[in-house]
């Protein structure tokens, strides 16, 4: 089965880049973090599953997946001192999913910034803020939760 937006990946791809690494890693560190009673993690993720957007069905469904599991976690977690949260980006300036040639055309970038309330795309350094601050003791009482970084796309 392929993915709808994506016919060259399987939604099996999507699962086994996004969901399967996420489970681990948390899985991998979380025993010691409990053992001393401190430790952050901070998960990247994606603020997508919030919106339904036609044509990314199991890309959101793999990125809803990580957010549930950090969820989950961080409730899991937080008797023991140890924050477990989520960063989810939405519309950052990158060139993964924003090349140069579209963002020089003023129609196309247009049509990008009219779907965000802040009316610009997201600069990669406030994101980078924002996982830093989780990771620091500004997190402490904050236990599962998935940060939107997206200019009031996803709220």
């Amino acid at each position: 089965m392929t993915s709808p937006g994506s016919p060259t990946r399987s939604s099996r791809d999507y699962l086994d880049e996004l969901v399967w690494p996420l489970l681990r890693v948390v899985r991998a560190a979380l025993p010691a973090m409990i053992e001393r009673r401190y430790g952050k993690i901070v998960g990247a993720t994606s603020a997508t599953p919030v919106r339904a957007i036609p044509g990314l069905a199991v890309y959101s469904a793999a990125r809803g997946a990580q957010n549930a599991f950090l969820q989950v976690a961080g409730a899991e977690a937080a008797p023991y001192n140890v924050q477990v949260n989520g960063l989810g980006p939405a519309h950052i300036r990158n060139n993964m999913y924003y090349t140069d040639e579209m963002l020089a055309d003023d129609e196309v970038r247009g049509s990008f910034e009219a779907q965000i309330p802040a009316g610009r795309l997201g600069e990669g350094r406030k994101a980078a803020e924002l996982a830093l601050a989780l990771a620091s003791g500004a997190s402490d009482f904050l236990a599962g939760q998935i940060v939107p970084v997206s200019g009031g796309w996803a709220t």
